[in-house]
């Protein structure tokens, strides 16, 4: 089973109950999961000795959503791609 986590987490004891690699997908000019958000999220993963892959995009909240104005369409495609990767790797 895989989890994405598309809005960090910052409980490390709810990070530990994690049973699955976690991939998580960010836009750079998120206000509220920002990069420094992201830095934690990252830093409290590595506490917990999970195994997490992030994936950076210039690019604002809800940047896959192709009905948002601010839809990224390059990057939702590489970003969807990346999900499908760990769906394929994982779920065989």
């Amino acid at each position: 089973m895989c989890y994405l986590l598309w809005n960090a987490v910052d409980d490390v004891s709810k990070l530990r109950t994690l049973k699955a690699d976690v991939l998580g997908i960010f836009g750079t000019k998120d206000k509220h999961i920002n990069p420094q958000v992201v830095e934690k999220f990252q830093a409290n993963m590595k506490e917990t000795g999970k195994k997490l892959t992030v994936y950076n995009y210039d690019a604002d909240h809800g940047f896959a959503n192709p009905s948002n104005p601010i839809y990224d369409k390059t990057a939702s495609s590489e970003a969807f791609g990346h999900v499908v990767k760990l769906f394929k790797d994982k779920l065989k």
